[in-house]
């Protein structure tokens, strides 16, 4: 069992190693001048034609929320590069290893903070017990928190910081955005190019990432409309 002041220095350390990577990258892209848009099409030259580029782009994937990379430009590249079939298995394979990893930051760095968000005076009733019952009920909690596309890596890290359990909220998370993941993979996959002034589309495939989103939106209202007429605990 590490003591406290233990936990306290690893924490402040992370933190130290986070920062660094935060400030290179932010260098590094006022340096090249290049948006996230126009990295993801450098990317794509590694990724393409080589064996190991699904095995790099999950990498990306995991460890991109370390330094705030879009996870929606990454998921369109995904199928840019590898197709709706490969592109949706490897972006479903990086985004969960990416939610795994933004869980245990929350919870390693905010965790013991759980009860105290819980008895804040400053924190809404009506909030409090959309918590509570997150807590009593991760699984549909999230797959609703997934639907609804609340931001991604924000839901993650409140996971651990609330100390949902885990393999519920992994699952919850699989299966609420299996469907949106799906159809930003299709959008790349309609594209031949992330520079949209020379891309050109496959409105086939186009139209069905349309459908499966509209199909996701549908649920999640349904799934909302649900959780409202079920009275707190």
């Amino acid at each position: 069992m590490k003591s406290k002041k233990t936990q306290t220095y690893l924490k402040y350390s992370v933190l130290a190693i986070w920062g660094m990577l935060l400030v290179g990258y932010f260098i590094y892209s006022k340096q090249t001048g290049l948006s996230p848009l126009e990295a993801a099409e450098e990317i794509r030259a590694t990724l393409e034609n080589n064996w190991w580029g699904p095995i790099v782009y999950i990498a990306i994937y995991t460890l991109r929320l370390f330094i705030f990379f879009p996870a929606s430009i990454l998921t369109i590249l995904g199928g840019l590069v590898f197709g709706i079939y490969w592109g949706s298995l490897w972006t479903v394979i990086g985004a969960n290893l990416s939610v795994a990893v933004a869980y245990r930051a929350g919870g390693f760095f905010l965790g013991e903070s759980s009860s105290k968000v819980l008895e804040s005076p400053k924190i809404p009733k009506s909030v409090k017990n959309m918590l509570r019952k997150a807590q009593s009920d991760p699984l549909t909690a999230t797959v609703l928190m997934r639907l609804l596309y609340l931001p991604y890596d924000l839901v993650s890290y409140a996971a651990g910081v609330l100390k949902l359990r885990f393999w519920p909220f992994m699952i919850g998370t699989i299966a609420g955005t299996i469907v949106g993941t799906v159809s930003f993979v299709g959008i790349g996959a309609s594209l031949d190019s992330l520079d949209l002034s020379k891309a050109t589309l496959d409105y086939r495939t186009l139209a069905i990432s349309i459908l499966v989103s509209v199909a996701a939106i549908v649920v999640s209202r349904k799934m909302q409309a649900r959780q409202k007429n079920i009275a707190p605990e």
